[in-house]
Parts: structure tokens; sequence; C-alpha cells
């Protein structure tokens, strides 16, 4: 069983890193210039003055940073958290501390943002000249976490993806005048995306004289229920409800306290679907119906298996279960816009899929204008035929 859990861990950190090529770079949009020559660079900023902003070995957090292009977005400000899984391991933390997703020892001087990102004044008006911010991952705990000092307990490491955050912002305050925003569009994707829903009510406060738009990507999970049926494979990470007390007991993870001050389960809050309802900020929630990666790592599901008898029915009901979640996290937060494809696909939302003409991005602009707000397919599982080929 530690062989296999062992085995499972490295799996995951291999898919970990390839969600750090797919995430961290810009979404291929048909009609435009493609390579990071023919856009400006984001630049490395390191924490270096931080004793708690820390890596999973030690090494100083930091995030990328593109400067406003624009004198009228002079005062706005797109975030994007880093994806890239976690690690809840001795084994797989340890191997994760000496990658990219666990040291920023490695990391490049500059990079190409995409998504919200994407500095295309055609594709992106709305957001293209802002200060653009992009949080790097390096804690393996979904940006939550709050342990900076190592111990025997965190197997030598430090999971400090909350204290990384809360000093990007200080930083920012400190420096580059982010308390004079006006607007702020926070977002994230897969792991990335549960720290956005993590820190919406916190930054809705530190920044409390601007406009927050939460846009989530990816990020928006519930408790797992593993598929048990032909066409299943072992869970790499158990996000089973259960799970839960364990995973943020090893992070010390940061929990919104409007959420984590009322629920019986605190721990539970690192589940959107769970603390969304205890927000006062209504977000822009960008979510498969069928999340690939979610499936396959947290829910057993063989992403090589034909979808047929009782996979399908599962997948049905995984994608019932979300456009349910998602219709009730709406009630809640009077407010809330959703994107919500039927595609078998996880964060690479870019150019495409589309509901309604629309891609992501510009279904986000029509909700951030007051004007539609809910954008989901009711075709069936993964129906939509402008769903990313292999995504």
């Amino acid at each position: 069983a530690h062989l296999m859990q062992s085995i499972l861990g490295l799996q995951l950190l291999a898919l970990g890193i390839l969600g750090v090529a797919i995430h961290s770079q810009a979404i291929p949009i048909e009609g435009l210039p493609q390579t990071s020559h023919d856009w400006p660079n984001a630049t490395l900023v390191l924490l270096k003055d931080s004793m708690y902003a820390r890596c999973l070995d030690g090494s100083p957090g930091g995030f990328y940073i593109l400067h406003s292009r624009d004198p009228n977005l002079s005062n706005t400000w797109t975030f994007s958290l880093e994806g890239g899984g976690e690690c809840v391991g001795k084994d797989d933390c340890l191997a994760r501390a000496s990658s990219q997703l666990g040291s920023s020892e490695k990391w490049a001087e500059s990079m190409l943002l995409g998504q919200f990102q994407f500095p295309s004044k055609v594709w992106n008006p709305k957001f293209w000249g802002a200060n653009h911010v992009f949080i790097k991952y390096c804690t393996g705990d979904l940006h939550s976490g709050q342990r900076w000092n190592p111990s025997k307990a965190s197997f030598g490491l430090r999971f400090a993806g909350h204290e990384i955050v809360k000093e990007t912002l200080q930083y920012l305050i400190n420096h580059n005048q982010l308390n004079d925003a006006e607007t702020v569009l926070w977002s994230g994707d897969s792991a990335g995306g549960i720290g956005a829903f993590l820190h919406i009510q916190y930054v809705s406060e530190l920044l409390s004289n601007a406009r927050i738009l939460p846009a989530p990507i990816g990020g928006f999970y519930f408790p797992a229920h593993a598929f048990k049926g032909s066409g299943s494979q072992p869970v790499a990470v158990d996000f089973s409800e259960q799970s839960w007390k364990q995973h943020t007991a090893l992070w010390d993870s940061y929990l919104p306290p409007a959420c984590a001050d009322v629920e019986p389960n605190p721990h539970l809050c690192m589940l959107a679907n769970v603390s969304y309802h205890h927000m006062n900020v209504p977000a822009f929630i960008v979510e498969a119906q069928t999340d690939k990666v979610v499936m396959m790592l947290h829910d057993g599901v063989d992403p090589n298996a034909k979808a047929q008898g009782d996979l399908l029915n599962y997948m049905g009901e995984w994608s019932h279960n979300m456009t349910s979640a998602l219709s009730a996290a709406r009630l809640s937060v009077p407010g809330t816009g959703y994107f919500n494809p039927a595609c078998w696909m996880h964060c690479s939302f870019g150019g495409t899929p589309k509901i309604a003409g629309l891609d992501f991005l510009h279904a986000f602009m029509s909700w951030m204008d007051g004007e539609d707000s809910l954008f989901a397919d009711d075709c069936g599982v993964d129906c939509n035929s402008s769903c990313p080929v292999n995504p």
C-alpha cells in the first residue's frame, strides 16, 4: 500500500508539472499571434524579505507582474493563482519540494500570461492593459497553508500558500499602490481556482474600496465520491469528505472565517460547494460539467476508458451534481454567474469552448457589465461541439 501511494504521488506530481505548463501559458486564441515574442512578458518578483512567504523547500515565494500599459486601466488589477495539484503525504511532498511546484530556485525571470491576463486588446479589451499579477504555486496546499515553520509533522517542509498570497498583496500595497485599485479581477485555475475561492472574502475586505470581480476557473469542488465500476482506476489523492480534516491539519489551512466559524465541519470550508454559500461577494464561476482532472485524480475515473454503461451514468450524475451545485450557489449569493460547458476538460479555457456564441472571457464580460450571467449547456454529457480537443 505504501509503494502504491508513492507511485500515485509521483504520478500526481508529474501531472501537476504538466498542469503548470498548461495553465501558466496563454491558451491559443484563433487568429492571434501565439509566441511569447509577440506579447509583453511579466517579470518575476521574489518575496525574499519575508520569513513567512516560503515554498515547500524554504526558498522564497513570489509572483510575476506585468504593469499597466493603458492609462485608462492603471487602477485595474487582475490576479491569477497558479494551479498544479497538491501533496498530502511524505513521499509526494518531498518529491514536489525539489520541483518547480515546491521551490522557486529554477523559476524563469519572465513569462507570458494567459486567460484573463492575455495581453491582447483585440481579444481581451477590458483587461489587456491592466496590472497583471500571477501568483506562483510552490506549496502543495491549494494556496491555503499557514505552516511557515517546518516540523516533523510537516516532513520538514513548509506549507505556506496563504502566507504567499497575503504577503504578495501586502507587497503590492506597499510598493505598487494596490490600495488605489478601483477594479480587481480575482482568479486562478485548478489548485489556484480552489485558492481563489478561499480568499474571496479576504481580498474583498483588504481592498474594500475596489470592485472585486472573483472568477475562479476549475476550482469549484465538492466532496469526492469515487467511481467503482468498469473503467475505474486508483484514486491519486483522496478528496472524500472525511479526508479534508487530515489535509487541512497537515497544511494548517486558512479557512474563510465566514464559513469556518459556523460550519460544524470547518475543514469542509476548503471546498467552494460549502464555503461559497457563506460569501457576500458574487463570483463568475468557470467550470466544466465533467471536470477531467478532478474525475481522474480524485474520483478514480480512467480517462482512457470508453464512456458507456456505469461510467456514462456516473458522468451524467457528476454533471448533474455540478449544475445543481452552481444553481444553489447562485441562490445563496445573488449576482453569481457561471460558464458551465458540457465538456470533458479541466482548465483549458481560451477561445473555446463557446456557449451561446461566447467563450468564457466574453461571457465573463457580459456578467460584469450586468448583462447575461448564466451560460450553461443542457445537451447531455460532453456534447458541446466546441469543446477543446485533448484538453
